[in-house]
Formats: structure tokens, sequence, C-alpha cells
């Protein structure tokens, strides 16, 4: 890969932004992550466990790709010694029903979400702009 004019660039979090920081902790925080099955999302998920966080939930559409990420996830909290509990709803959030589901379940379990990264997306219906 190469950027002209572009004289450092990182591939893993540097010093000043490493989620293992104290200042950065995230102990006592549940977080929720749409998209967490893979990718940029199961990435985010990691630094989350990294930086302690007390509950980590990640959402997708495919329970295969759910389970397997949960089990990457809890392996991670293992491997560094991290208190976080990984867990994984099934969620379409292109469906109202789906999300509604999905809130009064966390409600019902007086889970209270104190960050959100919404790192997934649903295509509306491909017409004419003008």
């Amino acid at each position: 890969m190469d950027f002209p004019g572009l004289t450092k660039y990182h591939k893993k979090p540097y010093a000043d932004i490493s989620p293992k920081l104290p200042e950065l902790s995230q102990e006592g925080r549940t977080v929720l992550i749409t998209g967490g099955s893979g990718g940029i999302g199961l990435a985010i998920a990691k630094a989350f466990i990294a930086a302690k966080a007390k509950r980590v939930i990640i959402l997708g559409r495919h329970v295969d790709k759910l389970d397997s990420a949960t089990v990457e996830l809890l392996k991670e909290a293992a491997t560094t010694g991290s208190p976080t509990v990984a867990e994984a709803r099934v969620c379409d959030i292109s469906s109202l029903e789906s999300t509604s589901s999905l809130w009064a379940r966390l409600r019902a379990e007086e889970k209270v979400v104190d960050v959100l990264i919404l790192n997934a997306a649903a295509n509306g219906a491909m017409k004419p702009l003008l």
C-alpha cells in the first residue's frame, strides 16, 4: 500500500490511544456493537475487552458468525485477563420489530447500555434521487 506524501501510518493502536491505558478504562460499562461479528466491529469489541469493559454485546444477523465471534472474544478476555463478559444477540437492525425486541429484552434483563457503537447499516429502497 503506497500513499504519496504519507510518511507514517499505523496498523495497530499506538501508545497514546491504547485501550490498555488506565485513563481509557471502560470498567463497569456495558458496550453494544452492531455488526460486531466480524471485521471492524469485532476489532472494536476486542478493544473494549482490552479496556476491561464489564460486558460487550455484539449484534448480527447470522447465528453461526455470532457464535464463532463470541468464542473468539471470550478467548481474548481469558488471554488478556480481562473480566469482560462477551455475549451475542441476533438482531437485524433494518427491522423495527427486531430492534424493538432487542431493547425490550435488554430492559427486561436490566442491562443498561453505556456505550453504543453503530457499526452496521441498512440500505433503503433503491429509487431515483430526482
